[in-house]
């Protein structure tokens, strides 16, 4: 099996069937035997189990679903855990591979097995159901030949669980995700590993996955991307597996292009939670954050 893409997924049928619709249509001649599908359902309480039953005829098409809720964290390494692929490809349930783009993708994954980590670009829109889909023609490919050169490149977005697919066969026993679970990034276990374990790394600049944008909430967003975020870089440095200045350089692009447009969200959901303290705690150190974010949230008290 060449790649695995799998699906974590929780009370979301409507979505699930969108995504799974986009990727099996695609999945045809060769692809049928070197690609599977895996779904990790966290216990769904609604007709997830119906809408996976309506694919359940596909070749290596699974479905697994948890006893018991495992969290977010928990059903992301149960993906991690059930796929037999050399490539894994954790794909949202909400996120759409748009047409014509896993064959281009796969191609991509044949001719580079020596790939740690590949980077997909996508496409976010408030109503996804309301773009012009269009078939991805080619994929615009930019070579990392190290892993300083890619972490510049995508840098916080490693978190990004659709964008990332991974080399499991380069990282078998260089990952600790118990160390990680609890931080909603537990995916990072293998992705920044699976980044340094190779010399080389993919960006693909074309666009090929749609996602909904302004879908993020449900839990604290600037404890998660500062604090979480920054144990997990710590826990990694402590390893050995990648050294501070990978930190420094992640960090440094959350405080100039990630922070800002949520210090300025009126939405009810970040202001729940206290970002400046949340903020100063991890980030004092750098005068970005004195330059670039405080007098961001000063004008915002100022309102």
């Amino acid at each position: 099996m060449l790649l695995s893409i799998c699906i974590p997924t929780y009370n979301r049928a409507d979505c699930l069937r969108k995504c799974l619709s986009g990727l099996l249509s695609q999945i045809n001649g060769e692809l049928k035997d070197i690609v599977e599908i895996i779904v990790s359902d966290n216990a769904s309480t609604d007709n997830t189990r119906d809408v996976v039953n309506n694919y359940k005829s596909y070749q290596n098409f699974s479905y697994y679903r948890n006893q018991n809720n495992l969290g977010m964290d928990g059903n992301f390494y149960a993906c991690y855990r059930y796929a037999s692929g050399k490539f894994i490809w954790i794909f949202s349930d909400d996120d759409f591979l748009l047409p014509n783009a896993l064959g281009l993708i796969v191609r991509l994954l044949q001719n580079n097995q020596d790939l740690g980590v590949c980077y997909l670009n996508s496409e976010w829109a408030d109503d996804i159901d309301s773009v012009d889909i269009m078939p991805v023609t080619k994929l615009n490919e930019k070579f990392s030949f190290s892993s300083k050169e890619f972490i510049n490149e995508i840098n916080y977005w490693i978190t990004f669980l659709t964008g990332n697919i991974i080399n499991k066969d380069l990282i078998k026993d260089k990952i600790f995700p118990d160390e990680n679970m609890g931080t909603l990034f537990v995916q990072l276990s293998w992705v920044i590993p699976a980044i340094f374990a190779s010399k080389k790394n993919v960006l693909v600049q074309e666009k090929v996955i749609l996602c909904k944008a302004n879908n993020t909430g449900g839990y604290k967003l600037f404890e998660v991307f500062g604090t979480n975020f920054n144990s997990v870089l710590n826990r990694m440095i402590n390893r050995k597996i990648i050294n501070p200045s990978v930190k420094h350089t992640i960090n440094r692009k959350l405080i100039s292009n990630f922070f800002p447009s949520f210090i300025l969200s009126e939405r009810n959901s970040f202001k729940s939670e206290d970002a400046f303290l949340t903020l100063l705690k991890v980030f004092w150190r750098y005068d970005i954050f004195w330059t670039k974010l405080v007098p961001m949230f000063i004008a915002r008290k100022s309102h």
